[in-house]
């Protein structure tokens, strides 16, 4: 998946819609972002102030993960350090993401997470 039709992915998740003038957060997640940005590009991928507003979407989520059966996929590991030195990220039941930028580890585990959510819904 390249990293546009990942950040389309997160987008459609989040309630974004592509209008005439760039894309529009139907849902405010972004209200705190410089309101001169059209979203001409979407930034999940490299921008905090993107994606923590999805990843603290998802942490709201109740599901239902066999055969554990846990509640929410809150984040688990934020932020740890593995052997090699990259940085971890998951979210409780789901695969564990490192990476040297905590971001692209943020980033492959809410695409995992939305993938899933998706195949649930079908």
């Amino acid at each position: 998946m390249t990293v546009e039709e990942a950040d389309k992915l997160i987008a459609k998740f989040t309630g974004f819609q592509k209008t005439s003038i760039g894309w529009y957060d139907s849902e405010d997640l972004l209200s705190n972002i410089d309101e001169n940005n059209t979203f001409d590009e979407l930034l999940f991928h490299k921008s905090w102030d993107w994606l923590m507003p999805v990843i603290i979407k998802i942490s709201k989520l109740k599901i239902s993960l066999e055969p554990t059966d846990i509640d929410y996929a809150y984040p688990r590991t934020f932020g740890m350090m593995n052997e090699e030195g990259d940085l971890m990220f998951r979210f409780n039941g789901f695969l564990l993401h490192s990476d040297k930028e905590l971001i692209n580890a943020a980033n492959k585990a809410t695409i995992e997470y939305i993938e899933w959510y998706n195949e649930q819904k079908e």
